[in-house]
């Protein structure tokens, strides 16, 4: 994986992370993080970066990769799903009280679309 894909993720976590912090429907930090979630993150990283994460894995949490004080265990691009999601942007596809953060957010995942698709490339033709 890129360096510019892994900071773009890391960008795209700093991005969203306030708006999950302060829940524009109050339900509080972190409400829409689920076990599935956190199951898909430990297959993505073991199916595309090769990474094994089952060491930080807690299956007896109700969040496995979640902890209450530090947030997120595992780095940004181990769960894209999680790093480019807000309520506001799975409900309705912007967050209608910020425009500007809206654009910033946009603009973002254009560029992680890019370089995914630059290390997708990448991985096809090597595989001719």
């Amino acid at each position: 994986m890129s360096d510019k894909l892994i900071a773009k993720y890391q960008e795209m976590s700093d991005l969203t992370k306030p708006k999950c912090d302060n829940c524009f429907a109050s339900l509080g930090p972190n409400s829409c993080c689920s076990k599935i979630a956190c199951e898909i993150s430990l297959q993505w990283a073991r199916e595309k970066y090769k990474v094994d994460l089952r060491h930080l894995f807690n299956a007896a949490a109700k969040i496995p990769f979640l902890d209450s004080k530090t947030g997120c265990r595992i780095a940004p691009h181990y769960r894209p799903h999680c790093t480019n999601y807000t309520c506001a942007i799975h409900a309705f596809g912007f967050d209608k009280d910020d425009v500007q953060w809206t654009s910033e957010y946009y603009t973002l995942r254009g560029e992680i679309d890019y370089w995914e698709w630059e290390q997708y490339d990448k991985h096809e033709e090597q595989m001719k």
